[in-house]
């Protein structure tokens, strides 16, 4: 491939850790100003039932918090699972991340050993978190559900998300996941990314990453050499935003709620996303004859009403070769198109 872009993969390995459960996470974050280490001045926003506001993750678990000397509102994060390399990557990304000034972009601090935890898991008792601003509003693709049966309003989003990811794909650092989830949409239509799980930084020689991906936004050529890719071409990211439009403009994935015929429909053999990714398992792909959508819940028929030019851009992103996959300007020309004529 012309241009590789350069995925910051290091090598180096760290010694697995245990971390804490979610509930011991809870019961530390209750008594905040005794377990922090110098974050003494943030509390814990409750719910009407008096617990923690919070969200987990596959890494971690999100809580919301209050400065209660200036009332600024926060974000921390704190790990429940080992990813190699974090601790680097994570200083790394946060420090070139503060030099970078965008709307799309979070303030966001990592402090190493910064909150005490009593864990039945280790014996470690000091974990790091994650501070980012809050910032108040919902995830992408639970968004789109307030727009569902108004097409100007899904093309806008859609339009909104291609711009956070050409600016993502023409920066000197890789995201890596691009995807609905990792997006945070207010209610005036301002985008942020609150996710940087993925994200690759270079300094000099050495390539920083936490290692983390979604494994349903990954191309195929990925998901079969995952252990062994050091550079990724941008194509990468043009499968991951193929599948995000598909995902906003239809309302499903393009790989999910499908059934699978013979012989792929060997049993649990292609159950995952990532599997039938991996095999080709579009519904207008090179395997189409073996894929099928299951009714009466078919949201996938909503792909048919779509402009045709926009078909052709999904086709092209998700059934292709990698070198013909359309780039985020080609999502521009074509949304703006769509956007003027409706």
């Amino acid at each position: 491939f012309a241009e590789i872009r350069y995925i910051c993969i290091d090598e180096r390995k760290e010694q697995t850790m245990n971390y804490p459960l979610i509930s011991e996470y809870i019961e530390a974050i209750r008594y905040a100003e005794d377990n922090f280490a110098t974050l003494t001045n943030l509390r814990p926003e409750l719910d009407d039932n008096g617990n923690p506001i919070m969200s987990s993750g596959n890494f971690a678990v999100v809580f919301k918090m209050k400065d209660i000397k200036t009332g600024n509102l926060y974000a921390v994060k704190c790990f429940t699972r080992e990813q190699e390399g974090r601790s680097d990557a994570y200083e790394r990304i946060c420090e070139h991340l503060s030099k970078v000034e965008s709307d799309y972009l979070v303030d966001m601090e990592y402090y190493q050993e910064e909150l005490f935890v009593d864990s039945s898991q280790t014996e470690e008792t000091e974990f790091s978190i994650l501070l980012m601003d809050w910032v108040e509003g919902e995830t992408l693709d639970k968004h789109v559900d307030n727009y569902k049966g108004n097409s100007f309003e899904l093309y806008e989003l859609a339009y909104n998300f291609r711009k956070l990811a050409e600016w993502l794909i023409s920066q000197d650092f890789a995201h890596g996941d691009i995807k609905p989830d990792n997006v945070l949409a207010t209610s005036d239509g301002k985008i942020s990314i609150i996710d940087i799980d993925s994200m690759q930084v270079k300094t000099g020689e050495l390539f920083y990453s936490s290692s983390a991906h979604t494994a349903e936004y990954c191309p195929p050529e990925v998901l079969l050499h995952i252990e062994r890719i050091k550079t990724i071409h941008p194509s990468y990211d043009y499968f991951s935003m193929g599948v995000s439009f598909y995902s906003i403009l239809t309302g499903t994935h393009p790989y999910a709620n499908t059934k699978i015929l013979s012989p792929f429909d060997k049993k649990d053999t292609y159950n995952k996303i990532s599997d039938k990714i991996k095999a080709g398992l579009y519904l207008r792909g090179k395997n189409s004859k073996f894929v099928q959508t299951i009714e009466p819940y078919n949201l996938h028929k909503n792909f048919d009403i779509l402009p045709r030019q926009i078909r052709i851009l999904l086709d092209r992103s998700l059934s292709h070769s990698p070198i013909d996959r359309p780039t985020a300007k080609d999502w521009c020309i074509t949304l703006n198109e769509v956007l003027n004529g409706i």
